[in-house]
């Protein structure tokens, strides 16, 4: 993710399911292969600092 310039997980938090699929896709990532809504989720989750 760091090579996408992902580096919080407020952004990852801050982009919708598609938007994940098509940076990862755009980026060579088999996006397929994850759980997109997963990291969604536990990214939400450790901004709270719930994990």
């Amino acid at each position: 993710m760091n090579d996408l310039n992902i580096t919080a997980y407020v952004q990852i938090s801050k982009l919708t399911v598609k938007d994940l699929t098509n940076l990862l896709n755009d980026s060579g990532i088999n996006a397929k292969i994850y759980d997109l809504a997963a990291w969604k989720a536990q990214a939400e989750l450790a901004l709270k600092g719930e994990l």
